[in-house]
């Protein structure tokens, strides 16, 4: 199956393994920049989140890569909004259900739900809060990939498929020829 690589692999001289780890190198950073620029541009610490479980259903599904944004224009009912709470390790992927204005200082309140929930978030919000803030949101949605983040899911559901998943990717870059 990979007889053809494993040629490659023992055929090439170690000037052609290095010019390939730096190849492998270069396509590490650029993803790297891709995504600071994407944290400057979209004003949000995680410009892509994949959607973990089915409470979003039928809108989102497990799997769906979000795009999120969290340029200044006020909240509204409807947004898919992602935040996250001090006591959980993993971002919360709901709509917004309710937003209430504080008239004296024009402080934003937040109630969120999932779309396939029969109640509101506050069971998940931390004891004693009723409703979450803007400085808890790290983003609102503003486009998806259907799918597409579901190799994620897998990755950190089994900690093996890393290892496999990176390591057959860096082979095929160290082991790919270059047609001159």
């Amino acid at each position: 199956m990979f007889d053809e690589e494993f040629r490659t692999l023992k055929s090439m001289r170690l000037r052609d393994v290095v010019v390939q780890v730096i190849a492998l190198g270069m396509v590490v950073t650029s993803a790297l920049v891709l995504w600071e620029f994407l944290m400057v541009f979209l004003n949000s610490e995680s410009p892509v989140v994949v959607v973990l479980s089915g409470s979003m259903e039928p809108g989102y599904y497990r799997g769906d890569l979000l795009l999120l944004n969290l340029w200044s224009d006020p909240i509204q009912v409807g947004d898919v909004v992602v935040f996250k709470q001090p006591d959980r390790e993993i971002p919360i992927v709901h709509r917004v259900h309710r937003v209430h204005v504080r008239e004296s200082d024009g402080h934003v309140f937040i109630l969120t739900k999932g779309d396939n929930n029969n109640l509101d978030d506050r069971a998940l919000y931390p004891r004693g809060v009723e409703w979450i803030g803007e400085k808890d949101l790290m983003g609102r949605s503003k486009a998806y990939l259907p799918h597409v983040g579901y190799l994620t899911i897998l990755m950190s559901e089994n900690n093996w498929m890393r290892f496999v998943v990176v390591g057959a990717l860096a082979f095929f870059v160290i082991t790919g020829k270059e047609d001159h």
